[in-house]
């Protein structure tokens, strides 16, 4: 028996954070290439499946993301770059071209300019190399600087066209392993994988890898896919290629990134609202009363332009005004017949379109009524089918017709409400005793920060 029991400690159950709770997930340096490198290296190692739990995962996501995009913006990170390859070129190559660069550098660091000097850089290099008279040393020369014609070739784009690579770089590295599992079973897909690297089968351990964590990196690629609106990356060339890739992957477990590549290809597609808004107003203003067949073309458009109609209907030209109410209208009910269209001056801030339109026989909202002063004795022996019986009860209402009025205000301020309750009520399609007058935006489109109020009655 131990002399005092009570000054034994006894093992406890640990209860705090997991390693990965407890580091860091940013960059060990706020430098921008060494954040460029480290986020580069961490995006990797997760597409290769190297991937921590959740939540942890995908905060980790965030914050790389985040740095390698600004790291990716910043003016220094060519000229950090570069300086760091011409150090591990010291002593190999002449120190008169490593003067000259590192002078270039200092000029530019030194300047507000934006542009990296890569041609006075490459011009440098040229000059020094059609200075060397020996064959052997000039391709000395070549081999030991072709890490800085790598490098220059990679920043000549700027730092959009740097985004954009390092985008590719991994989305590429994401299709290049699920494209291999795209097709039929995962056995299936597994033996012709073995059979195609017989003598590395490492490269089969590493697809297999990354595959079995398909679900996480899914959550990193989308995060990718994502930053190409948020940074206004033209989808062209090799960006435009990969994500065509991505879109026919036809895997259960890429349901979700290749959904995302298909719409990020039709956002990029679609003509910028300017370009649209031209066009459509240059439309709108050609049309006369003469010409109405000609607005046919915008209300069975497939475009989207009602955001851009909604802007036309308060400009400043009365033809574009009138004809955008109009296209507006036939376009918010091109699944009814339209009967009769009208459009009205009835106040100079107010236009009023007057329209009839016939609801379809199918549609759920034309009223049915019990037949009145009819009885109907029932029995056991009653022969009566279920149409019958409909027939007997109901009978549709003689006319599907509706009557509305619309119109649009910048907003009802200045326009006082008894002036539109009267150019409203003048109308003849507003002749029942039920008639109102409300006011709100346009239920066919939602405006977004935007306080235009339609009139409909």
């Amino acid at each position: 028996e131990l002399d005092d029991p009570s000054r034994v400690k006894l093992a406890s159950m640990y209860s705090g954070p997991l390693p990965w709770a407890m580091m860091d997930l940013a960059s060990p340096s706020k430098r921008p290439l060494q954040k460029f490198q480290f986020a580069m290296k961490t995006l990797t190692d997760m597409l290769d499946g190297f991937c921590i739990p959740e939540p942890f995962f995908s905060e980790m996501i965030t914050v790389q993301v985040r740095h390698l995009m600004e790291a990716a913006r910043n003016p220094e990170l060519p000229m950090l770059d570069l300086q760091d390859v011409l150090s591990s070129l010291e002593g190999r190559i002449s120190s008169r071209l490593l003067t000259s660069i590192r002078d270039t550098l200092h000029d530019y660091s030194q300047s507000e300019s934006v542009v990296f000097p890569y041609d006075k850089i490459t011009s440098l290099m040229d000059t020094h190399a059609l200075s060397i008279t020996k064959h052997t040393d000039r391709e000395r020369f070549l081999l030991d600087t072709q890490n800085i014609i790598s490098l220059i070739q990679r920043y000549r784009g700027g730092a959009h066209g740097l985004q954009r690579d390092v985008l590719v770089q991994h989305l590429t590295r994401y299709r290049d392993v699920e494209e291999k599992f795209s097709v039929g079973s995962f056995d299936k897909c597994l033996d012709t994988l073995r059979e195609q690297n017989r003598d590395t089968l490492d490269t089969v351990v590493q697809c297999v890898m990354a595959h079995h964590k398909v679900a996480a990196r899914n959550i990193l690629v989308s995060s990718l896919l994502e930053c190409i609106p948020r940074y206004q990356m033209e989808v062209t060339g090799e960006l435009k290629a990969v994500l065509e890739s991505l879109a026919e992957l036809a895997s259960p477990g890429t349901t979700r990134v290749a959904l995302l590549a298909r719409t990020t290809l039709i956002q990029a597609l679609q003509p910028p609202y300017e370009a649209v808004y031209h066009r459509v107003q240059e439309t709108l203003a050609e049309v006369d009363l003469s010409q109405q067949e000609a607005l046919k073309e915008l209300v069975v458009s497939p475009s989207p332009i009602f955001d851009v109609l909604v802007d036309c209907l308060f400009n400043a030209n009365s033809r574009v005004a009138r004809n955008a109410l109009e296209v507006y209208i036939r376009r918010s009910y091109l699944a009814y017949k339209l009967t009769s269209l009208e459009v009205k001056d009835v106040h100079p801030k107010l236009k009023l379109v007057e329209f009839q339109f016939t609801l379809p026989s199918s549609h759920p909202n034309i009223v049915r009524r019990s037949m009145s002063g009819s009885s109907l004795k029932l029995s056991a022996s009653s022969n009566l089918s279920l149409s019958s019986l409909e027939e007997t009860f109901c009978s549709p209402l003689s006319s599907p017709q509706r009557e509305q009025s619309s119109g649009a205000l910048p907003h009802v301020g200045p326009l006082p409400h008894a002036t539109i309750a009267q150019a409203v009520s003048s109308s003849k399609l507003k002749s029942t005793s039920d008639a109102s007058v409300q006011s709100h935006p346009p239920h066919d489109l939602p405006l977004k920060g935007c306080d235009r109020t339609g009139v409909m009655a």
